[in-house]
């Protein structure tokens, strides 16, 4: 019962709650949550339903301290700008990036320069470069109770600072976007087949899953990932689970989300362990 007891205190105090909204081809956001204060990264929702299903999550809307957009891509900012203004929370992008007029007026703006960790009462953020086709992309590391929690979609190409910040994670969320035989038969464009196999589009599902073989020999590497931001034409949960069965990232704790579904877990530091719902 001690032991009961000492899980239960430790959850409750010290644990962090992470909580996929959704992720896929039409909407994103993701939200980490330590001691009562939470952080929202993108919004591709309505506030309705990011609402609905922070609600579901667990999560208080009166906690949220800010929102931080990785790109101004529709399915992970249409709804951020209406987000932060029903919130009253402020939005945190990239150096140098103009947003579009349709995230309209916001409470507060602030930009971050990628590279550099950015602290703040209760966690700190180190936004990164993505390789992905917009303005200043970026993708998000968060330090919380001394544990990093890592947040890479939307890049077509994984450098040598993703691979050391995603071997310092306990939980990943990582993009596998694409089968490279469905989209070769897919109904897209030529030009839209080549933008999304391009260093400046997606991950396959063979690049994250190569990435996460490599990842996977080190002695430090990540307690959980999520395989996420699955394409609605060009994908299947199935294939992910395919390609990871068949790598040298067997062995890890992977779970596929499937587009749109919400997704919630808590990593308690003190215990060096995730639970997930």
């Amino acid at each position: 019962m001690a032991g009961l007891d000492r899980a239960r205190t430790l959850t409750e105090k010290n644990a962090v709650r992470y909580a996929v909204l959704g992720s896929g081809s039409s909407a994103n956001a993701y939200v980490f949550s330590c001691r009562g204060r939470s952080v929202i990264v993108d919004n591709g929702f309505s506030v309705r339903e990011a609402l609905a299903r922070m609600d579901r999550a667990g999560i208080s809307p009166d906690s949220v301290d800010g929102l931080f957009l990785t790109h101004t891509h529709g399915d992970h900012m249409k709804g951020a700008g209406a987000l932060c203004r029903r919130l009253k929370i402020p939005m945190f992008t990239a150096s140098g990036l103009t947003l579009p007029d349709s995230v309209g007026k916001l409470p507060g703006l602030y930009t971050m320069q990628p590279g550099k960790e950015h602290s703040f009462s209760w966690c700190s953020c180190l936004p990164f470069s993505t390789f992905h086709d917009v303005d200043r992309p970026v993708a998000y590391s968060f330090s919380i109770q001394g544990e990093r929690f890592t947040v890479l979609t939307d890049t077509g190409e994984l450098s040598d600072e993703m691979f050391h910040l995603v071997s310092t994670s306990r939980v990943l969320f990582l993009e596998a976007n694409y089968d490279p035989e469905m989209l070769s038969s897919g109904p897209y464009p030529a030009s839209l087949k080549r933008r999304i196999a391009s260093k400046w589009g997606h991950l396959s599902n063979q690049q994250a899953v190569d990435f996460l073989s490599e990842i996977s020999e080190n002695r430090r590497k990540p307690d959980r990932v999520f395989m996420c931001h699955l394409s609605h034409n060009n994908n299947t949960p199935e294939k992910v689970r395919e390609s990871i069965a068949s790598s040298r990232a067997a062995d890890m704790d992977c779970r596929v989300l499937d587009r749109g579904e919400l997704c919630t877990g808590d990593f308690v530091p003190g215990l060096k362990m995730t639970i997930s719902l």
